[in-house]
């Protein structure tokens, strides 16, 4: 049970960045005036994904929350799960406040944490991975 949830925030936080590296989310505020069909203009929209419109060092951002998962599946102690569930959520919480990426990736950090703590209050024998 402890393993599927930290596989689980590990698929979470690999979905989440491959949402943000291809999908496009950004839009320019300002375009090309075009005509619209009611006779008025208005400006196009450019949508843009979120590592084109803030350049590809954000890939470092993105690969960040799946490095810790993949950290703790590989360490599979309790320890290295509720650290890297810790500093994911320290990730998330600091990203947040320049951008609002660090929100998609909570769920992966509590699922982290759940594992960790159903292994340190006895409720699950064994490591949490």
């Amino acid at each position: 049970m402890p393993r599927a949830l930290v596989i689980a925030a590990l698929v979470l936080a690999v979905l989440v960045s491959a949402w943000f590296s291809f999908k496009p989310t950004v839009r320019e505020k300002e375009g090309e005036l075009v005509p619209t069909p009611s006779g008025g203009v208005i400006n196009e929209r450019e949508k843009r994904t979120y590592v084109d419109a803030h350049g590809k060092w954000v890939i470092v951002l993105l690969i960040a929350p799946i490095a810790l998962c993949a950290t703790a599946l590989v360490k599979r102690t309790t320890v290295a799960a509720t650290v890297c569930g810790a500093l994911l959520v320290a990730f998330a919480l600091i990203t947040t406040l320049f951008s609002t990426i660090g929100v998609y990736y909570l769920p992966s950090a509590l699922l982290m944490l759940v594992a960790a703590g159903l292994v340190e209050l006895g409720i699950l024998e064994g490591d949490p991975v």
